[in-house]
């Protein structure tokens, strides 16, 4: 569709991004905030009033493109010119896929899924048309971006963004066979970069993905819906794929492709109205980050990330281009029409983040960490025989239990405080380690932490933690005598009274040549 340019600012959020439930999602306080969208597409203009405050390479007050823009163009470039040492569009469309995904003007203008996410740019097509080499050099610059000017042996890799947009296709006639970017864009998933294509506009005839990188069980594909509807675009591609023998079903999922509404590159303050599966793309794109923003822990987790999108999809059946009943996942909606408040939802996994040994020590509490996986933590303050273990967890947690696994002594009680859980220990024994199993941890949404285990050393008197008393800690805990405890020097007190004394000194002497292995 011919683009609409206008510079008209409605004072409502775009179809497409209400449709796919993103504003729900920022109600939740998730924006986008501290992942990177990276854009290979005909360049973007970067000081558009929707796209500059989020832009990397833009500070409030200068700019820099150091590393946050390259060209792949090195002839012709229209507009543009070739080797722009700044972010140009020759085409239009490149400024129109980078705000639907991370576009907002702060004056009525919500074009995009995720406005707190930073964006950065390649342009990989000279006014619309590529070539394998102009599209594999972009893949490389966002592996690891580099200086305008510079070279991909001075590239940054811990300036790769999370994500990349690819609104675009490399059939035959620019010189693309199924396999010329595969291996291109596996290394863009094995970095841990979401790599988001275009399902292409070849349909509605079956097996019309068919062109890299749509066709790519490493690329995330995405078909197109007509917009505010669960129905699919007549030109969106379907599958299987057939063009590497793989009958792959693509898409992958379908987010709303016609009559987008997003910046253009006619001025700072231009929109157009576009449609294609190069405007879904975006739009699923955007949505990672959301979803990333809420879930760290599936940030650069890509068959993780897949799987949340993929089952909370709002699933649409099809039988068109498959076999046998109307069913999802399909070759023409893939799992589905994108729902990213659903996937944030499902993406709320119950986790398990720290756990230590707690005393209270005079006015104060300490806790020596208890590391979740390696070497156990040391506790080195005399029990008593008591020991209390607080695990902390990724969501407020309503019930669950303990018991000792290995070690001497036995789990006298269990309570539960916001996103914590205490478990206290009697009859615990000296010089061991005690490992603790956590079962049917769960929370208020009823979901159950997976069985988890926590291991600890006990040993009265090792002050400095290396699982042997000797002399070393007997000096470190004459050193502390007489001075308050608090964090620095809590260890030093293993008697547990609040103060460093002589009498801790001589409980650390009489366990010296005590250890564990």
């Amino acid at each position: 569709m011919a683009p609409e340019p206008g510079t008209d600012s409605p004072a409502t959020i775009e179809q497409g991004i209400a449709y796919t439930h993103a504003p729900d999602v920022w109600a939740m306080g998730f924006t986008g905030q501290g992942i990177v969208v990276a854009d290979g597409d005909t360049g973007f203009r970067w000081d558009h009033n929707a796209i500059k405050p989020h832009y990397r390479g833009w500070n409030a007050s200068t700019a820099s493109h150091d590393y946050n823009w390259h060209d792949s163009v090195h002839s012709g470039g229209g507009v543009c010119g070739p080797n722009s040492p700044q972010p140009c569009d020759d085409n239009g469309h490149g400024t129109h896929t980078m705000g639907t995904s991370i576009g907002d003007d702060g004056g009525g203008n919500q074009i995009g899924m995720a406005s707190g996410a930073k964006c950065i740019g390649c342009r990989n097509m000279n006014q619309g048309v590529g070539t394998p080499a102009s599209y594999m050099e972009c893949f490389e610059f966002f592996l690891a971006p580099y200086r305008v000017n510079g070279t991909p042996a001075q590239g940054d890799p811990s300036k790769a963004p999370d994500i990349t947009t690819n609104s675009w296709e490399c059939p035959s006639t620019e010189g693309c066979s199924a396999t010329t970017l595969q291996a291109t864009v596996e290394a863009q998933r094995a970095a841990g970069i979401m790599c988001v294509v275009a399902a292409q506009n070849s349909g509605p005839s079956c097996s019309t993905v068919q062109n890299p990188p749509g066709i790519y069980d490493a690329a995330y594909s995405i078909g197109a819906l007509n917009n505010g509807t669960d129905t699919i675009a007549s030109f969106s591609s379907r599958g299987p794929v057939t063009a590497d023998g793989s009958m792959r079903l693509k898409p992958d999922l379908a987010a709303p492709g016609t009559d987008v509404r997003s910046s253009y590159s006619t001025s700072t303050n231009s929109y157009a109205f576009l449609s294609g599966t190069s405007m879904a793309t975006p739009h699923v794109a955007g949505a990672v980050a959301l979803l990333w923003s809420a879930h760290p822990e599936l940030q650069n987790d890509i068959p993780a990330t897949e799987e949340v999108l993929n089952s909370s999809a709002h699933h649409i059946l099809s039988n068109s281009c498959d076999s046998g009943p109307p069913a999802t996942p399909n070759n023409t909606f893939g799992n589905g029409r994108l729902d990213i408040l659903a996937a944030v939802n499902q993406g709320q996994t119950l986790q398990l983040t720290s756990a230590a040994s707690v005393k209270t020590q005079g006015a104060q509490t300490f806790g020596i960490p208890l590391p979740l996986s390696g070497a156990p933590g040391v506790e080195c303050r005399s029990s008593r025989s008591q020991e209390t273990l607080l695990f902390t967890f990724s969501d407020s947690v309503v019930s669950g239990n303990a018991r000792l696994t290995s070690g001497s002594g036995r789990v006298s009680g269990t309570s539960f405080s916001g996103n914590t859980m205490t478990v206290s220990l009697t009859r615990v024994s000296d010089v061991q380690k005690l490992t603790v199993l956590l079962s049917g941890v769960t929370n208020n949404a009823a979901q159950v932490l997976a069985d988890t285990s926590v291991s600890m050393n006990v040993l009265s008197g090792d002050t400095n933690g290396d699982k042997t008393v000797d002399t070393t800690d007997v000096n470190l805990t004459k050193s502390e005598v007489g001075m308050p405890v608090m964090s620095a020097n809590f260890r030093e007190d293993v008697r547990v009274d609040g103060a460093v004394n002589s009498g801790d000194v001589k409980l650390v002497l009489g366990a010296v040549g005590h250890s564990v292995p």
